[in-house]
């Protein structure tokens, strides 16, 4: 006997949502929709409709559905956002990329989907939840935050991972360096390319020089990429100059002269740590923060 409908299997009939954690389920659906991404053109689909509450990143995500029965256990999901029913895709995501997004949530292979997007109050999206090359059907979990403007969060700060040479940091401290302790990051102020009050700063660090690294990618999942004496997080694509400590702490502000409106960005303050060569590289990492950066 074949599984009923669900009342949401067209986008006309998209059901209406607000932010919060949402169920759904693919089972009975079908086709009504298409995409760029994650081989879901033809695949079973829902859809929902949203109307952003806030102005700034709109957080979509099907977070904790493949680990929702047991790890890897869920099915693969692909999230897709649109400005109507047959209109512009907006963004597309198979598998999260973002560092945040779905960290804690999807602990086996990588398989929830994830999709950030620059929102004005008032605008309302189209979201179409389908699976991964027309494969198993099943319930899934859809997480919608309009959060506004927000300074971040930091992330690759974990106890759990170890550090070069079996050392491990403290919560919230990158590796281990030659105070005694794990260097911290911290943001203060908004991340807005008009009118930004957004810094970074940097503690718990020997009086060496260093310099503040971004990129638009996270590199090594929530832990980084042990490197030196500590963890890389991102890729970077922008070193900014050199800066050098003064009583263990460092600020840089200005990030906003390279960062676009509705753009995902990662930092790192990447620093010499010239006595600590427990792993060759006399070199060692903070933490790293991703912001999405506001109009």
């Amino acid at each position: 006997m074949a599984s009923p409908q669900a009342a949401n299997d067209n986008c006309a009939n998209a059901e209406i949502i607000g932010e919060g954690v949402h169920s759904g389920t693919l089972v009975g659906a079908t086709n009504d929709g298409t995409a760029s991404c994650g081989v879901s053109a033809s695949s079973p689909d829902v859809w929902y409709s949203f109307t952003a509450n806030c102005t700034g990143p709109l957080v979509v995500s099907t977070c904790g559905t493949h680990d929702g029965p047991g790890l890897d256990l869920g099915i693969d999901t692909v999230l897709s956002v649109f400005d109507g029913c047959n209109g512009n895709e907006l963004d597309c995501n198979d598998d999260d990329y973002t560092p945040l997004a779905c960290a804690g949530l999807d602990n086996g292979t990588l398989r929830d989907s994830a999709i950030i997007l620059d929102v004005s109050i008032g605008e309302t999206f189209l979201i179409r939840v389908a699976n991964y090359s027309s494969g198993a059907t099943g319930p899934f979990v859809l997480r919608v935050d309009c959060t506004g403007i927000t300074n971040g969060a930091e992330y690759c700060a974990e106890a759990l991972y170890p550090c070069p040479c079996f050392a491990f940091s403290n919560p919230g401290e990158g590796c281990p360096n030659t105070t005694g302790v794990g260097a911290t990051l911290v943001a203060a102020g908004d991340p807005s390319v008009g009118a930004s009050s957004f810094s970074l700063t940097a503690a718990q660090l020997p009086d060496t020089s260093g310099l503040f690294v971004q990129g638009t990618s996270a590199v090594g999942g929530v832990d980084g990429n042990p490197v030196g004496e500590g963890r890389l997080c991102l890729g970077p694509q922008k070193r900014y100059s050199p800066q050098s400590a003064s009583n263990g702490t460092v600020t840089r502000s200005n990030f906003q002269n390279f960062a676009l409106a509705g753009q995902s960005i990662n930092y790192q303050y990447w620093y010499r740590d010239p006595g600590n060569v427990c792993n060759g590289g006399g070199f060692n990492f903070t933490p790293a923060w991703n912001c999405i950066w506001a109009p």
